[in-house]
């Protein structure tokens, strides 16, 4: 276990990925947050602030705790991204030897890359 786990056993890192040419996820503190994986979250990242895409909720991070980062803003009250379609876009970016960010950003309109609300839409249409 972490220090970030010991010292409180409800924190729970959540696995962020970034619209960045890394092929990794970023763990981040929920801080307390009800988070599910395919939500969009707002994240510092060095010095700016981004929007990920939550994919795992996992008790212990990769890092030390120090230098774990709370989630500044929860931007869904639920999933955008379906379990079976993160699934699909993990297996996208493994098999091309992509950045999983990149390839899950690039599945978003990009309005919702850009962390906007999405629509509200009465009826389904395609």
């Amino acid at each position: 276990m972490t220090a970030a786990s010991q010292s409180n056993p409800a924190a729970l890192i959540a696995r962020i990925a970034l619209p960045v040419p890394v092929p990794r996820t970023f763990d981040y503190l929920t801080a307390g947050s009800i988070l599910s994986p395919g939500c969009r979250v707002r994240v510092p990242f060095g010095r700016t602030r981004r929007v990920g895409v939550v994919v795992d909720i996992v008790p212990d991070a990769d890092v030390e705790a120090e230098r774990l980062k709370p989630i500044e803003a929860v931007l869904d009250d639920r999933p955008l991204l379906d379990p079976e379609l993160l699934s699909n876009l993990r297996r996208a970016a493994d098999y091309w030897c992509g950045a999983i960010g990149e390839v899950i950003f690039g599945a978003l309109p990009l309005g919702l890359r850009d962390g906007r609300a999405p629509s509200d839409f009465a009826e389904e249409a395609w």
